[in-house]
C-alpha cells in the first residue's frame, strides 16, 4: 500500500513511502530500491564515480529543511548573540535616509511589543506569512515585516520552506518559529 508519493531530490526518480516513519523507496523493474545512487554521501560529483557508501531518497522538503536546520545550529555554534523576542529592535542600512532613520526611532520604544505580537501569532497559528501577520496585528507592511525580519536575524524565525497564496494571489512564505523547524526536521527523520 503506498501512503505518500513525490520525487527525489538528487536522482529525480518517483519515490514513495508505507507508512509515515519510513524510507522512501524507488520502484522500478529492477526491483526496488530504498538507497539513491545519486546522493551526495553516494556519488562523488568531482571524481564522478560512486563512493560505495549507501544514502537515502530524499525530497526536495527534507533537503531544504536539512540546510536550513544546518544553517541555524552553524550560526548558533558561532555563539552569535540572539536578542529576546521582546527586546526592542530596528534594522537600518548604513547609507538609509533621514526620514527612514526618524521614522524608526519614532517606532523603536514599540519595537518589542510588536515583535512579541508577531512571535506569539506565529507560535498560536503554526506559522504565518507577512500578508497573514499585518492583517490580524492591523499593521503597515513595512513595521511588520521588519519586526518579523529581525526575528529571523536573530534566528528565531525561519522559512518553514511553504508559500501560500495571498489575496493578489501571490506566493507568501510561511514563517515558523526555530523550535517548529526542528520539530518537522524530528518527524522527517
Amino acid at each position: 500500500m503506498i501512503f505518500v508519493n513525490d520525487r527525489c531530490y538528487w536522482c529525480e526518480m518517483p519515490i514513495f513511502k508505507t507508512a509515515p516513519n519510513t524510507d522512501w523507496i524507488h520502484d522500478s523493474a529492477l526491483g526496488r530500491f530504498e538507497t539513491c545512487s545519486f546522493h551526495p554521501i553516494a556519488f562523488d560529483i568531482v571524481k564522478h564515480s560512486q563512493t560505495g557508501q549507501k544514502a537515502p531518497h530524499q525530497t526536495e522538503q527534507e533537503v531544504h529543511l536539512i540546510i536550513k536546520s544546518d544553517y541555524f545550529r552553524n550560526k548558533h555554534k558561532q555563539n552569535q548573540p540572539l536578542r529576546k523576542v521582546d527586546d526592542n529592535v530596528i534594522m537600518l542600512r548604513n547609507n538609509a535616509k533621514s526620514t527612514s532613520r526618524k521614522a524608526a526611532e519614532k517606532v523603536l520604544p514599540k519595537t518589542g511589543s510588536i515583535r512579541r505580537a508577531v512571535f506569539d501569532f506565529i507560535i498560536a497559528n503554526g506559522g504565518a506569512t507577512d500578508y497573514q501577520l499585518e492583517a490580524y496585528l492591523n499593521g503597515k507592511h513595512q513595521t511588520i515585516s521588519a519586526s518579523r525580519r529581525s526575528l529571523v536575524v536573530d534566528g528565531l524565525l525561519v522559512d518553514s520552506g511553504r508559500t501560500v497564496k495571498n489575496a493578489a494571489g501571490n506566493d507568501c512564505i510561511v514563517w515558523v518559529t526555530a523550535s517548529m523547524l526542528q520539530g518537522q526536521l524530528a518527524l522527517n527523520v
